[in-house]
């Protein structure tokens, strides 16, 4: 068995998107409150919020909540802390990043925001080292279906 010389082999790290890449407790309670839909001394956490509106049966405000965060107010969204300084490590040493992740395309309730492109714009604004990509266009995969 011939030793691997350096160069030969490719590293690929395939990524999920939501809750893994980008963190939205803090925009689903800032919403929630613009909203109405919880008290101020709610914890500021998208579980929280989840949970508070699901024991108050108010799953379908939860569900609309869901797919105007992922669309509209998706460009408010952030980060997990480290997540850039881990892309931008991974890159530098020549590992190929992937996201891969189940997204419908758009929400059950409300306005039929496109997931997929709201997703992608926030991609190409915030996994970005001055005008280069953290994560190639063409390594972002949003699919329907968690199959796929």
């Amino acid at each position: 068995m011939q030793p691997i010389k350096p160069g030969q082999l490719k590293v690929r790290i395939g990524l999920d998107f939501d809750n893994t890449i980008v963190s939205y407790d803090e925009l689903f309670y800032k919403v929630a409150i613009e909203k109405s839909l919880i008290p101020a001394n709610l914890a500021h956490s998208k579980l929280a919020v989840r949970n508070y509106l699901h024991k108050t049966g108010n799953e379908n405000a939860w569900t609309e909540m869901q797919g105007y965060v992922y669309g509209t107010r998706m460009c408010s969204a952030v980060a997990y802390p480290g997540v850039i300084e881990f892309l931008k490590f991974a890159r530098n040493k020549g590992i190929v990043l992937t996201i891969m992740s189940h997204k419908t395309k758009h929400p059950f309730l409300g306005p039929k925001y496109d997931l997929h492109a709201a997703a992608k714009e926030w991609v190409g604004s915030y996994l970005v080292e001055g005008a280069k990509p953290l994560i190639e266009p063409d390594q972002v995969f949003f699919e329907v279906t968690k199959e796929e």
